[in-house]
């Protein structure tokens, strides 16, 4: 049975790839409506596949208040990286990479604590 870490990252990439549209990806910075809207589509993905995760580890109950705390922190935290990016970064690999790590390491801290 993969780890729950797998089914964190996997909504990652379905969250933060997948379902990002080019339109998303290039107006983001410049409208907090479609950043707003980048970053929900992406918190509801990975908590569908943290619940599917968590029910296949059968951890009772399947969504709990905790887990949607957590998930306003992940909302939060997305948020605010995304909008700084756009206002302080200038797009370069480095600052792209930045960005992912800090997504996979907030992925990670719930792993570890939730």
């Amino acid at each position: 049975m993969p780890d729950i870490l797998f089914f964190l990252l996997l909504g990652h990439f379905v969250g933060d790839y997948a379902l990002q549209t080019d339109y998303m990806a290039q107006t983001k910075g410049k409208s907090k409506l479609v950043l707003t809207s980048h970053v929900l589509v992406y918190t509801i993905t990975v908590g569908v596949f943290w619940c599917f995760g968590r029910a296949l580890h059968e951890i009772t109950p399947l969504c709990t208040l905790t887990m949607l705390g957590v998930l306003v922190v992940v909302y939060v935290i997305h948020w605010l990286q995304d909008f700084l990016k756009s206002k302080w970064l200038n797009g370069s690999k480095q600052s792209y990479y930045a960005d992912q790590a800090i997504h996979v390491a907030t992925l990670y801290v719930i792993r570890i604590f939730f």
